[in-house]
């Protein structure tokens, strides 16, 4: 079985914060190496405005979430966060929603994955649901229950 890369988005709040953050301490320290004369803060703030500038483009905005079948287990990656490995015998159920994967487990909290990208939904369904199959796990399909 092939492993799963999912393309998510940085979370808009954390781009206006880091980006707005970044611009705001630059533009101090232009205010500042005018008043006070300073001149390396000059300098010093270039690359900071220009990081803080990127992070409102594109470029900063799309990560993967990865996801590993391995032995006995589901590696799961975040590009924000700790991976962690999910046992195939926690698991109780996995769901496939429209926008989201629901992997239940019985005694841990549940675990859900955002599906951002529309034209990867086949894919991403195909394997969970290649790896049901396969762990004998039971699969609901939240789409084909609303028909």
């Amino acid at each position: 079985m092939d492993n799963l890369i999912i393309r998510t988005r940085y979370p808009l709040s954390k781009k206006i914060i880091y980006g707005g953050g970044m611009i705001l301490v630059a533009v101090v320290m232009i205010v500042l190496s005018i008043t006070l004369h300073i001149k390396f803060l000059a300098g010093s703030m270039i690359p900071l405005l220009g990081t803080g500038v990127l992070f409102f483009t594109p470029l900063m905005g799309s990560y993967n979430t990865q996801i590993y079948a391995a032995n006995g287990f589901l590696k799961i990656r975040w590009p924000d966060r700790a991976k962690i490995n999910v046992l195939e015998s926690e698991i109780e159920r996995i769901t496939l929603s429209t926008n989201y994967i629901f992997i239940f487990r019985k005694v841990r909290k549940n675990i859900k994955l955002t599906l951002y990208d529309k034209d990867q939904k086949a894919q991403v369904f195909k394997f969970f649901t290649e790896y049901a199959k396969e762990k004998n796990i039971p699969l609901v399909n939240q789409d084909e229950q609303k028909h």
